[in-house]
């Protein structure tokens, strides 16, 4: 990470911080900040800022990579794998909002957080390089089931009780959505970075060099019609081939547990609200 963008950040921070304490005291304020003190929409806020924006937007960023990349797929192959996991995030996002409309917004949500958590945390994280294509498209289902079943109980229950503040809650949202999601993609993008080369690193760590040598002579051997010096690059560049793609291999299987460890971050103002939920009840009884 550059200074310059540690600079920035910490700029940003504080102009951040000078924007909100300025709108506090103003006495006719761009945001009203009270509509913050509305349960319901606390907790859809911080539901799409940190799990949409934190660990969906990266997963969503990811598969993609994962075919071309990692698979070696042509983008439109990627897009017929992903086509799967699409297609239940389409069929589910009406059925939770038929379900949201007559069972209860709350508990549809709960659902979709469970099964994402399930997803994310421990079903993404086995894909690999060895992962048959059909099989990742298959693996990816219960991700667009939990997505699908997300968007319109979060929404429900975040504007239900808004009432002549709704316009403000929605652009918020959206707004918290798209700045929780750039960082959730730029996570992704230094995490995927960052632990390839750890792992390339760590896999020349512990590699013989003799077996190295082994191996590099039996590529050349192969290569009897080519110059020995030529020979002998495209060998090394074999075996270069080889680490970085086993670095990447394990590096995308890192980072899709991590975003699913920020999905987990995410979902707290969900475990807010079932206690809070819970603890109403027991008051009132």
């Amino acid at each position: 990470m550059s200074d310059t963008i540690v600079y920035l950040f910490i700029v940003s921070v504080i102009s951040l911080l000078l924007y909100i304490i300025s709108e506090l005291i103003s006495k006719e304020p761009l945001i009203d900040f009270r509509i913050f003190l509305i349960k319901e929409y606390f907790v859809g806020f911080s539901v799409f800022f940190l799990l949409l924006g934190f660990s969906m937007y990266q997963v969503f960023y990811l598969l993609p990579l994962y075919y071309e990349n990692l698979k070696g797929l042509s983008t439109f192959d990627a897009g017929l794998h992903i086509l799967a996991f699409a297609l239940f995030i389409a069929i589910f996002s009406p059925v939770a909002g038929i379900l949201s409309d007559k069972w209860n917004e709350k508990y549809v949500l709960y659902i979709a957080t469970v099964i994402y958590l399930i997803s994310s945390i421990f079903i993404l994280p086995n894909l690999d390089y060895y992962t048959p294509k059909t099989q990742a498209a298959l693996m990816t289902i219960p991700l667009g089931v939990s997505m699908g079943m997300f968007f319109a109980p979060v929404t429900t229950l975040a504007l239900r009780k808004l009432g002549e503040k709704t316009s403000l809650g929605t652009g918020l949202m959206h707004y918290g959505r798209f700045v929780g999601g750039s960082f959730g993609t730029a996570i992704a993008t230094n995490d995927l970075y960052r632990h390839q080369w750890e792992h390339f690193e760590g896999i020349n760590a512990m590699q013989d060099s003799s077996h190295i040598r082994m191996f590099i002579d039996s590529v050349k051997e192969q290569l009897v019609s080519l110059p020995e010096a030529l020979a002998e690059s495209k060998a090394k560049a074999m075996f270069y081939g080889v680490e970085y793609l086993q670095s990447l291999n394990f590096s995308f299987q890192d980072t899709f547990f991590i975003a699913g460890l920020f999905g987990l971050i995410g979902a707290l103002p969900v475990f807010y609200m079932i206690v809070s939920d819970l603890l109403e009840k027991k008051v009132n009884q």
